[in-house]
């Protein structure tokens, strides 16, 4: 069940995993322009798997942020962190 001090945890830990695979990304990126190629298929498919994974965090941040304006409008009832309201 829905309660603002899940979600809001739940967003710092999106954010945490967030920031960390765009430095994954960034890192792997500065790899690859260092070596002076475009790098193997492998890193390629590295990056395009990341970048997915990117994606998919950024669309559960956005539905977690739109869980918090329910919650905080009252649209969504706060059942508590044991859904017990």
């Amino acid at each position: 069940m829905p309660n603002l001090a899940s979600e809001r945890q739940a967003l710092s830990m999106a954010d945490a995993h967030l920031l960390e695979a765009r430095r994954r990304i960034a890192r792997l990126e500065q790899m690859t322009e260092g070596s002076g190629h475009a790098g193997s298929e492998a890193t390629a498919g590295a990056l395009a798997a990341l970048r997915d994974g990117l994606a998919a965090m950024e669309d559960h941040r956005r539905i977690i942020l739109q869980m918090i304006a329910d919650l905080e409008s009252g649209r969504l009832k706060d059942r508590g962190p044991l859904g017990l309201r």
